[in-house]
Formats: C-alpha cells, structure tokens, sequence
C-alpha cells in the first residue's frame, strides 16, 4: 500500500508540473490543483477503504486506486506539445468510460442490475464506435474540454492519419458526440 501511495503521489505531483508548463490561460496553479486531486483523491480514497474498512469494501478500494492511476494520463492535455496534448485528451474519453463505472459499481464495486450492465456496455460501446476512432479523423480536439485549459490556442491532433479533415466530422460525427455526451 505504501508503494500505490508513494505511486500517486509522484503522479500527483507530475500532474502539477505539466498543469504549470502547459499552455492554459492564467492562473495556472488552479489547473494544477484540480488535475493533482483528480489523481490523488480517488487513490487515497481506495486506499484508506483497503486499509480501514470492511473487506466488502476491498473491491470498491481497489477500484478507486485503479481509476486514480487510469485517470493519471488525461494530465498530459494540459501540455503544449501535440503528442503528449493528444494522449490526455483520448485518455480522457477512456477515464470517463472508468468513471462510470466506478459509480455505477458503487459501493460494491460490481455492476449489480442489468441496467448498471447496459449502461456501461453503452458508454464502452459510444467510446469505442464514436470517440476513439474520430481521434484519428480530426484536425483539433473540440475545446472547451474538462481536461485542457488550452482553449482555442490547443495544439494540433497528432493522431490525424489522414492529410485533412474528412467534411461528415463536422457534419455527423461531433453533432453525434455532442449527443452522446450530453
């Protein structure tokens, strides 16, 4: 338990000096604040649950501590450099398909009814389908964005694999996003 700690809290701290580097408006150390606890607050949750509670609650822990340290990369969207900005960006659409199912696998940690199944199998499915593949597809990351404070300075998408934007992004795949998110 010492080394998950003394993990999270080096995560932690990585999350404060990318948030003070990166390419957000000022006050940066608020930024910085946020994406620490993003990290820090779920695993001292788990861990604290592993250490203290009942062994019911073990699993629940453990799942904290997992989405804590799954939730590590989407820091990197605060940087400047294109690569690392679009690695947090789609590891963010990865976090929140771990986000809920941390709520919906309260406080158990298991998906008990069919709905809690569905609704997750709905999330992996509209992450899997929609998202990830349009990280390929498009030229900018749509801003504003939870995990990035860069606004409309953000850099380019690295992972574009082709010259330019296909025309139906604009036209189907971001109005479908922005249903599925809302």
């Amino acid at each position: 338990m010492a080394g998950l700690a003394a993990a999270g809290l080096a995560l932690s701290v990585a999350a404060v000096a990318v948030s003070l580097s990166g390419a957000g408006p000022e006050p940066r150390w608020i930024t910085a604040i946020v994406h620490a606890l993003v990290i820090a607050a779920p695993i001292a949750a788990g861990l604290y649950a592993l250490h203290s509670a009942p062994a019911s609650a073990g699993r629940f822990g453990r799942l904290l501590v997992l989405s804590g340290f799954l939730w590590s990369p989407t820091l990197l969207a605060e940087s400047a450099d294109s690569v690392l900005y679009s690695t947090g960006r789609v590891s963010a659409w990865v976090a929140e398909v771990v986000l809920v199912y941390v709520v919906l696998a309260y406080p158990s940690g298991r998906l008990s009814t069919r709905a809690d199944n569905l609704l997750f199998r709905a999330a992996v499915v509209t992450v899997g389908v929609l998202f990830l593949p349009s990280a390929l597809l498009i030229e900018q990351f749509p801003v504003p964005a939870p995990y990035a404070s860069c606004g409309t300075d953000c850099p380019p998408n690295a992972f574009l694999a082709l010259g330019s934007e296909p025309g139906f992004i604009d036209t189907v795949v971001i109005p479908l996003e922005r249903l599925a998110s809302a």
